[in-house]
Parts: C-alpha cells; sequence; structure tokens
C-alpha cells in the first residue's frame, strides 16, 4: 500500500497490520439488520407517492459477505454514483472507490487496518480527509470520526445497541461534537426494522418512519416494503410521503 500521509496515520493508527491478517469485522458497509443468509446481490426498486418514476440501488457482495459494489440510479434509468471496494487475497479491505456521476467527481481512497484497536481508517486521496471507523469486539460498527488532512475534526456519529447488537439510536455530530440529528430505531421480532424516529436538533423537527412489510424470502429477507413518513407535531402526526419498495435478491451457492 503507498505511503499514506505518514505523520496523520503513525499518530492515529499504530501497529498497523494488512497483508497477513484480516479485521475481522462485521464487514464495513453491509447493513447487519437488513440481510440475512448468504446474500450475493440485492437489486431494490422504489418509487414515492405510486409515481411512475422509479429509482434502482444494487448492493454486491462476494461469498464472505464483503460488500464489493455498490450502484445508484435516478428516475431515467443514468447512473447516479457507483462504489467499489476492494479487498487483498486475505480478505483485507484495502482501497474504495466512489464515482458521483451526479456531481462529476470521483474520489479515491486508501485503507489502513489497526486490528488492537478493530479500526478501520480511510484517507481520500485527493482531499486528504480521513474517516475512522471503530469496530466492537462482537465486531459491530460503533463510531466513525471524519478528520481534515489537518486533523481538524469535521464530523462524526455513534450507534448504541441492544445486547444482541441490534441498533437501537445513531447520533450523528458536527465538528463541535453537537449532535445534529438523532435516529431512535424499533425492531419487529423478526428483526426487520419497524420504525425509525429522526429528530433534527437544529431544525426542531421530528419524523417518523413505519415500514410495513408485504413480502419475504425463506431466508427471512423483506421483498416488498410501504414505508410511510410522517411529520411530528404537537397536534399529532401528519403524512409527508410514502415509499414503495421492492427487492430482488441473489443468494451464493451453499
Amino acid at each position: 500500500m503507498k505511503r499514506l500521509s505518514t505523520i496523520l496515520f503513525s499518530a492515529l493508527l499504530p501497529a498497523l497490520a494488512h497483508a497477513q491478517t484480516h479485521l475481522d469485522v462485521k464487514v464495513p458497509d453491509r447493513l447487519e439488520h437488513d440481510l440475512f443468509g448468504p446474500v450475493k446481490s440485492v437489486l431494490t426498486e422504489y418509487s414515492y407517492n405510486l409515481s411512475d418514476l422509479s429509482y434502482k440501488e444494487e448492493l454486491v457482495f462476494d461469498a464472505a459477505g464483503n460488500l464489493l459494489s455498490r450502484t445508484k440510479w435516478d428516475s431515467k434509468g443514468a447512473v447516479t454514483r457507483f462504489t467499489t471496494n476492494t479487498y487483498d487475497a486475505a480478505g483485507c479491505f484495502v482501497a474504495q472507490r466512489v464515482e458521483n456521476r451526479g456531481k462529476g467527481g470521483t474520489n479515491e481512497c486508501d485503507v489502513v487496518l489497526n486490528l488492537p484497536a478493530r479500526k478501520i481508517a480511510l484517507r481520500d486521496r485527493k482531499t486528504g480527509e480521513v474517516e475512522i471507523r471503530t469496530y466492537s469486539e462482537a465486531k459491530y460498527h460503533l463510531h466513525t470520526e471524519r478528520m481534515d488532512k489537518a486533523k481538524k475534526p469535521l464530523s462524526s456519529n455513534a450507534f448504541k445497541r441492544r445486547p444482541d447488537h441490534k441498533e437501537t439510536e445513531y447520533v450523528s455530530c458536527d465538528e463541535r461534537g453537537r449532535a445534529v440529528y438523532t435516529v431512535a430505531f424499533g425492531w419487529t421480532e423478526s428483526n426487520l426494522l419497524e420504525k425509525e424516529l429522526i429528530q433534527h436538533n437544529e431544525k426542531k423537527t421530528r419524523t417518523l418512519t413505519e415500514n410495513e412489510y408485504l413480502a419475504t424470502d425463506a431466508h427471512g429477507n423483506w421483498t416488498q416494503c410501504l414505508a410511510q413518513t410522517y411529520k411530528l407535531e404537537r397536534s399529532g402526526k401528519e403524512k409527508d410521503y410514502e415509499k414503495f419498495l421492492k427487492r430482488t435478491i441473489e443468494y451464493h451457492a451453499n
């Protein structure tokens, strides 16, 4: 791996290990609460308020569950964002490339692993910005901090989890550590996401999304979902919009 801002990375991530050992986390970008079984790919199509305009997103995984790529399409079928992750022969996450075609830019990140501290650091080759992700001993994502190339904080976020590791709360903070918004999660008995309550602190607004699962497959993954979002006011809740989602899931052979 090329030399990565030596001073910054040596200060943040001592005792680096790379080629010999894999940082055994629950896959950096995989939504553990949302996928079950040996998933190979997930194509999600969705539309708002019964509109004919449909959007798409596809996730592709290797047999170990590592996220290989994420592709997003707009309502006209044009790719707006394409992300690829690269892993070495030992299964270590080593690089990420993001093509933001909607904004016309490409970002490439190198990756450094700190095994004892259970951290993954991504450094943007273009801007020098660094994102550091911390994982629990049970291999679940706990915290992220972002900073510029001069080590100035940009933002951070953190998860709270139940004993079974399901997320109960997500907090996103600004560069001063002030909470910008908070998301509270509720789950069904089948471990599907039932509710999301979002509180925007600056705007002083709250929104609630309730998910109704219309179909699931043999692995317990949902294939059709109706998500209804409400604005919460003192007088009650007012419907904002609804979103219909359909997923086509392909699995790796056992």
